[in-house]
C-alpha cells in the first residue's frame, strides 16, 4: 500500500474503512455485506496508528461512515472515543434497499431511488456529522473520466472544496487516478485541494 501510494507521488492519504466492517459497526448497518475481514475498532486503530506515525508517505486515521436516518446517535457513541483524522460519509442504502444489490424494475422507480439518494445527501450535509467537500475519485477517473472532468468543471465554477479519492480496495490500487483528477480540477481553475488531520481541516495547493 505504500509503495503504490509512494510510487505515484501521494504525499500523505488516509485508510478509510467502512464502518460496518468492524465488529462494533456491523449490528448498526445489517444490510451491508461483508467486504474483506472483519476487525475489531481498536485493532483496526492501533494499525494505522501504529504505521502511520513514521511511515512515508503519512498515513491518517479515517472511516467510512454510512448515514442513516435513525442511526446518528448509535454511530456517534461508537466513534466518540477515538481520535479520528477524516470521517468520510457514504450512502449505501436508500430505506432499506442496498443500492449496489438492488435494480430498478422501472424508470419511475429509478427517479424515484436517485431523488431520495440525493434528500439523504443533503440530510447527511445539514446534519453536520461529516466534513463537507466533494471527492474527485480515483476509480471514477479511471473508468468514467468524462464525468470526473465535469464534476471538476462545476467545483471550478461553483468554488466548492475539493478533496482526492483512490477509492482503494487493494494494495496497488492506493493512488490510482489521482493524477488525472488533478489534472481535470487545475484546468477547471480549482486551485486547492481539502487535508484533515485529526479533524482540522485545511486548504493545501494543488
Amino acid at each position: 500500500m505504500l509503495a503504490s501510494a509512494h510510487a505515484r507521488g501521494v504525499r500523505e492519504f488516509a485508510i478509510t474503512e467502512h464502518i460496518f466492517m468492524l465488529f462494533e459497526g456491523q449490528h448498526l448497518f445489517p444490510n451491508q455485506e461483508e467486504d474483506g475481514e472483519r476487525s475489531a475498532l481498536s485493532d483496526y486503530v492501533n494499525a494505522i496508528r501504529d504505521h502511520g506515525r513514521s511511515s512515508q508517505p503519512l498515513v491518517r486515521l479515517g472511516l467510512e461512515v454510512d448515514y442513516i436516518p435513525g442511526t446518528e446517535d448509535a454511530v456517534t457513541a461508537l466513534l466518540e472515543s477515538t481520535e479520528w483524522d477524516v470521517l468520510l460519509g457514504s450512502i449505501h442504502e436508500i430505506d432499506d434497499i442496498d443500492l449496489h444489490m438492488h435494480t430498478p424494475q422501472s424508470r419511475e422507480e429509478g427517479e424515484r431511488l436517485w431523488w431520495r439518494y440525493y434528500e439523504l445527501h443533503a440530510e447527511a450535509i445539514e446534519s453536520k456529522f461529516h466534513g463537507v467537500a466533494l471527492e474527485l475519485n480515483g476509480y471514477d477517473t479511471t473508468h468514467f473520466p468524462h464525468l470526473v472532468e465535469r464534476l471538476a468543471a462545476a467545483c471550478g465554477r461553483t468554488g466548492c472544496v475539493v478533496s482526492f479519492g483512490s477509492d482503494a480496495h487493494a494494495p496497488e490500487d492506493v493512488g490510482r487516478g489521482l493524477e488525472r483528477a488533478a489534472a481535470f480540477a487545475h484546468a477547471a481553475g480549482v486551485r486547492s485541494a481539502l487535508t484533515v488531520e485529526r479533524r482540522d481541516r485545511r486548504l493545501v495547493p494543488l
